[in-house]
């Protein structure tokens, strides 16, 4: 098979650990169905691929090193220092959201709590907060300000939120902690987790700083280039959407999750607090954004495998145990973690493709990988 002139390799050892994966890249790369893409993998946080394929821009390979936009593949960073603010008794995840930010409680809203925002079961999905172009200040008064979606019902109606909820809980940290959205998710889950080139938005870094790789859109057939990484986007904070960093750091956070989880990382988050978090929490609701079945737990999503393995969308293989947790970012992106396998995978594609098609390519590329890993695993 002869491999296309737009799609290298940062790691020739992938090709001979990884054939199955690599020659679904470069059939996924024929197709046109990217022009870049970071995967990483590691068991028992040891790293068994992090590569790189394709092309940041015309002039400019993909390396590992590119900061990519990982959309709501970032969401459980917020999670995570909501769970950190839990365990310190700082606040409760029951609490209402109106016990932080009193205005909020405005159209019905009083009853909904963080528990709520994190199961994506709160109710106002469909506001229109004016992001990237609005300040932070208008898009809280927006979602304030906004009604309860029609006919739903607080704790029990599932849509995820693509969002909304998640400038709520950007606003809760930024009361209780006194620091701007950045410098919180710094100093309280990037430095702990040694998430050393990832940042909550691109704001102007010095000079040492790691190449940006631009997002780009497939339609009808032909890519085109999205300016979300230049301002004023990519400089708007949003911590349901703008987060940057090579694909590498996220696999490092999902090891983290791991060696949490297990005990070993309690100035990250204690067993019990991470175990809370990655373990279901909302489970058999039918969710009305996502229109599957999908269970979830505290900001992240849990393996939902149970109700469909070929037809749940961002999910984490075939493969994945039970216990499996994640996260994806639309129409590019994923990061996750297997408990039982003690297994982290993590990758992004720089190119959007429609919803249907990268639904299809993730399952391409989660099912090369777990033939790829069956033999490597034994």
């Amino acid at each position: 098979m002869s491999t296309p002139r737009s799609l290298s390799i940062s790691d020739v050892g992938f090709t001979e650990q990884f054939p199955t994966a690599w020659e679904v890249l470069n059939q996924l790369a024929e197709r046109g169905l990217y022009s870049g893409v970071q995967l990483y993998v590691s068991y028992d946080a040891k790293p068994l691929a992090s590569i790189s394929c394709g092309v940041a821009d015309a002039n400019e390979p993909l390396t590992p090193s590119h900061r990519m936009l990982w959309l709501s593949s970032g969401k459980p960073l917020a999670a995570v220092l909501i769970g950190q603010l839990w365990e310190q008794r700082i606040l409760q995840i029951d609490d209402p959201v109106c016990r932080w930010i009193p205005e909020f409680e405005q159209h019905g809203k009083g009853p909904i709590t963080i528990r709520h925002l994190l199961t994506h079961t709160a109710g106002f999905r469909t506001v229109d907060t004016g992001w990237p172009d609005a300040p932070w200040k208008t898009v809280i008064e927006k979602i304030c300000a906004a009604p309860l979606d029609s006919n739903w019902e607080i704790g029990k109606t599932a849509g995820y939120h693509l969002v909304t909820s998640w400038f709520i809980l950007g606003e809760i940290v930024r009361r209780i902690t006194g620091q701007a959205i950045p410098a919180a998710i710094e100093a309280w889950v990037l430095s702990k987790a040694g998430m050393g080139h990832t940042s909550q938005s691109l704001l102007p870094v010095g000079a040492g700083a790691m190449p940006v790789a631009p997002m780009y859109w497939r339609h009808q057939g032909e890519i085109t280039p999205l300016d979300w990484h230049l301002p004023p986007r990519s400089e708007a904070i949003s911590l349901g959407s703008n987060t940057w960093g090579p694909i590498a750091d996220l696999g490092r956070f999902y090891e983290t999750m791991l060696a949490a989880a297990a005990g070993l990382r309690p100035d990250f988050l204690t067993a019990p607090t991470a175990v809370a978090l990655t373990s279901p929490q909302r489970v058999g609701e039918f969710d009305l954004t996502l229109q599957h079945k999908v269970d979830f737990g505290l900001g992240f999503i849990v393996c939902s495998n149970r109700y469909g393995a070929d037809t749940v969308p961002y999910g984490f293989g075939t493969q994945c145990s039970p216990r499996g947790f994640g996260h994806g970012g639309s129409q590019s992106s994923v990061g996750f973690a297997d408990p039982e396998r003690k297994l982290v995978v993590a990758y992004a594609f720089n190119t959007m493709c429609g919803e249907g098609q990268h639904q299809r390519r993730a399952k391409q590329l989660n099912d090369a990988l777990e033939a790829d890993l069956a033999k490597i695993l034994v």
